[in-house]
């Protein structure tokens, strides 16, 4: 029978130095936006704006480029939407919670 992955930590001699306070990251990978040269020229974007540590609120214009969803023999459907970023802008207050902050940030016209 098959471990799951919490089995499979669980058997691993711990990492040297001893116990490891890590336990992964926050959020998952797919949650992370990475954009580099080419994509911050692109979006107007400049890096000199932001801190490591700001925390700012993102609005973005996006075209779904694909939806797919598989059914897998583990029994873990895997679902995927692509979406391809064309205009994104910045907020840096906080929000109140009904999230109308967002509304008055110019996406412009699509290109």
């Amino acid at each position: 029978m098959k471990m799951d992955k919490k089995e499979r930590m669980k058997d691993m001699p711990p990492p040297a130095g001893g116990e490891s306070k890590y336990d992964g990251p926050e959020y998952p990978y797919g949650l992370c936006i990475s954009l580099e040269n080419e994509s911050l020229d692109k979006l107007g974007i400049d890096l000199a704006d932001f801190n490591v540590g700001d925390h700012v609120m993102v609005k973005a214009r996006c075209e779904v480029k694909g939806v797919s969803s598989e059914a897998r023999a583990d029994g873990e459907d895997r679902n995927r939407l692509e979406l391809q970023i064309a205009r994104m802008d910045f907020h840096d207050e906080p929000m109140d919670g009904d999230g109308n902050e967002m509304d008055h940030m110019d996406m412009g016209e699509e290109d």
